[in-house]
């Protein structure tokens, strides 16, 4: 009776038919009854279930959330990172829910940011950190989503960053301009074999979780700095810190200090010249992925090259999504700043180059206009 049931199983095309007909039935309900949803596949990294995704092209790539298992919140940005790296080829990965009260929160919600993966949340109703959810999403709902699937820089590629003692785990992502990367402390925690559960490496959760260093430069968002980049120059901002550097290819950031489950995000911008002048337009202030709100029209010209003209300065123009306001680097003080038409008043600050623009309370798209 099995050599019978054998056969006929496999003269019917086996489990990978199996799974081609459910995914097809599963696909063509989905797109019937929910047509403005749409589809997570999940538990679905078998080459039977990634063959067959046709019109769903999301899936998770961590293990299950376990809001009650306080060790497993660092492993599981580990394993969406790395995962990514490779079902990023063929899937959009989707990093899963987090919860954004409690001390992982704000980790999970900067990985989030640098994901470029959907970001929902399964909060308790009425437990909700509103001051974390808002530097992630508008208002209207509207996320700053990066381009790409996060994924490992080079430098933490092959290290454990779960358990060796020393290593950040870093995320790069990129946007319509510039990058981002995310520095994070997941030391302490990994699946036991044994128990079967995520266990924490130390006696405590955090008191003897060791302390890493995580450095970043322009170089670790891939494709920022062109081969023959020499003369190029980036500002890099810290989100936490409000740091503002300004980078030449190969040059770090100061080394940054994190704790248990402490975290830094970054945005790469480059800079653009012309003749004296230096500016670029970095991040929208208070976002996570603040960098993502820039997206078209960047240019900086002398405005008698952009008019045809003798005399006149040099103009910056950039359009932005979100409101708030811009955070810009300047190596010069403008001499005025336009934000859809209108005169605004910005601050300058000399010393680092710091240029706040207003956009005002409008969430939308603006148009920035800098006169130097």
């Amino acid at each position: 009776m099995g050599d019978w049931t054998d056969v006929v199983f496999c003269s019917q095309g086996g489990g990978p038919n199996l799974a081609q007909n459910l995914h097809a039935a599963l696909e063509k309900s989905v797109k019937r009854h929910f047509p403005t949803n749409g589809l997570i596949n999940c538990m679905c990294h078998s080459t039977e279930n990634i063959f067959n995704f046709g019109d769903s092209a999301l899936a998770r790539v961590s293990d299950d959330f376990y809001p009650t298992n306080n060790a497993s919140h660092t492993v599981h940005l580990a394993n969406v990172a790395y995962i990514s790296m490779f079902m990023g080829e063929v899937v959009v990965p989707d990093w899963d829910m987090f919860h954004s009260l409690g001390d992982a929160g704000p980790l999970h919600a900067a990985a989030r940011a640098v994901g470029g993966c959907p970001v929902y949340v399964s909060d308790s109703p009425g437990k909700h950190d509103f001051d974390l959810l808002r530097q992630l999403v508008f208002p209207s709902g509207k996320v700053l989503r990066a381009k790409l699937p996060g994924r490992p820089t080079r430098d933490c590629l092959y290290a454990d960053t779960c358990r060796d003692g020393v290593s950040s785990l870093k995320v790069w992502n990129v946007n319509e301009v510039g990058g981002v990367v995310g520095c994070f402390n997941i030391q302490g925690a990994a699946w036991s074999r044994k128990k079967g559960i995520f266990v924490f490496q130390y006696d405590s959760a955090t008191e003897d979780v060791p302390s890493v260093v995580a450095s970043v430069r322009p170089e670790d968002v891939e494709g920022m700095v062109r081969r023959d980049g020499s003369d190029e120059e980036f500002v890099i901002q810290a989100h936490r810190t409000r740091v503002l550097s300004l980078l030449k290819p190969g040059q770090r950031m100061p080394d940054l200090v994190l704790g248990p489950k402490e975290w830094e995000v970054y945005t790469v911008a480059p800079v653009l010249s012309s003749g004296d002048v230096k500016w670029a337009p970095v991040a929208l202030d208070q976002m996570l992925n603040g960098g993502g709100a820039i997206k078209s029209g960047l240019t900086l010209a002398s405005e008698s090259a952009a008019k045809g003209k003798g005399g006149g300065g040099v103009v910056g123009t950039v359009g932005v999504y979100g409101c708030g306001a811009l955070v810009c680097y300047s190596n010069a003080e403008p001499e005025a700043v336009e934000v859809d038409g209108t005169r605004v008043k910005a601050r300058w600050q000399k010393a680092d180059g710091n240029l706040i623009v207003p956009l005002g309370p409008r969430e939308g798209d603006h148009a920035v206009v800098v006169r130097f």
